[in-house]
């Protein structure tokens, strides 16, 4: 039996006042792809005015520590 996982780049942005908004952008089927789009995604310009703007790969329904 193989155990199949499910990666998802997701997306956080946060403004001046702490406000928070996270965002599923895709879904991957390993890690190294998920981690080369969220390369790719910090490339590209930001739009808003947001203090901080966080791409990170995360397995589905996983756990965190």
């Amino acid at each position: 039996m193989t155990l199949s996982l499910t990666w998802l780049l997701v997306l956080t942005v946060c403004s001046a006042n702490g406000k928070c908004v996270s965002q599923e952008i895709d879904q991957f089927n390993d890690h190294l792809t998920c981690t080369e789009a969220r390369f790719e995604h910090e490339t590209l310009p930001q739009d808003g005015d947001w203090k901080t703007v966080v791409y990170k790969c995360k397995l589905k329904n996983g756990m965190a520590t």
